[in-house]
């Protein structure tokens, strides 16, 4: 019996020890708001995410409050870009994501169709 429990103990400290690791994220996020000139935010922008790396994207809009979020990125540089129609283009370059934090990337729109970049 005494040998059943210190196996059964051992088991439940690797057990302990394997979801103690899985639970370690290596994820970061970018959030961010998108305005337009007058300091009002934007519903339903256009936002793509672009890894530096890889050139992969990710899109999405921003919520009625011209909020977006994009959770479980791969740590490294991103370019951030927003659209809507009647403003021009907003990019922001070199938005860095660590492991466990958010990166917070805020875009003014302005009136017009020139695309603007911000590095």
């Amino acid at each position: 019996m005494k040998q059943f429990l210190t196996w059964f103990s051992l088991c439940c400290l690797c057990c302990a020890l394997v979801v103690q690791a899985g639970a370690q994220a290596t994820y970061g996020s970018l959030t961010g708001t998108v305005f337009d000139s007058s300091g009002a935010a934007i519903a339903q922008a256009n936002i793509v995410v672009t890894a530096d790396a890889t050139n992969l994207s990710s899109k999405m809009k921003t919520s009625a409050d011209g909020i977006f979020t994009v959770p479980n990125l791969t740590p490294g540089t991103y370019t951030v870009s927003a659209s809507s129609p009647g403003f021009s283009v907003e990019v922001a370059k070199n938005a860095v994501v660590s492991v466990q934090q958010t990166t917070r990337v805020d875009l003014v729109l302005k009136p017009g169709s020139v695309e603007t970049q911000v590095t």
